[in-house]
């Protein structure tokens, strides 16, 4: 009799904890592996950039004036600062501690970033501008509409 209620008083104590990690599990967001930036092709004049937000992402796309698009992430690799794209200078510039990259390729030119910024893909299809974060179109992705990009 006393083994059968140790056991109930366990079992009292573990299912909790058993359903409460496997919420957690279940609730874990999926990342994004690709964002959708809808009519952004079109808005988007040569010479210019833009800065997005897509979940975890914050990202850059530079739309240079030969028609090259490009993304990158928009964090500094020095201190995570936000980075943005100067049209005036045609460079990335990051406001922090001056640190300034290649607006074709990401590589840092000057200041304390360590590291080039991540280079995303880009890929247009008719008005809206794809970015793939890792490779994988197909995966989970979010649409972005021209009116909420920051």
């Amino acid at each position: 009799m006393f083994k059968g209620a140790v056991a109930a008083w366990v079992a009292s104590l573990g299912y909790p904890i058993y359903r409460y990690v496997q919420a957690r599990k279940m609730a874990a967001p999926v990342p994004l592996r690709h964002v959708t930036l809808e009519g952004v092709a079109a808005t988007l004049e040569r010479g210019a950039g833009m800065v997005f937000q897509a979940g975890e992402h914050l990202g850059l796309l530079v739309h240079h004036a030969d028609g090259e698009w490009v993304a990158f992430s928009a964090l500094c690799t020095h201190l995570q600062c936000p980075v943005s794209y100067r049209q005036d200078l045609g460079q990335i510039v990051c406001p922090c501690h001056q640190g300034v990259f290649d607006p074709r390729t990401g590589t840092n030119v000057s200041g304390p970033p360590p590291k080039p910024l991540p280079r995303f893909s880009v890929e247009l299809r008719g008005d809206d501008v794809f970015v793939d974060f890792e490779g994988a179109f197909a995966q989970a992705g979010e649409t972005i509409r021209t009116a909420s990009v920051p």
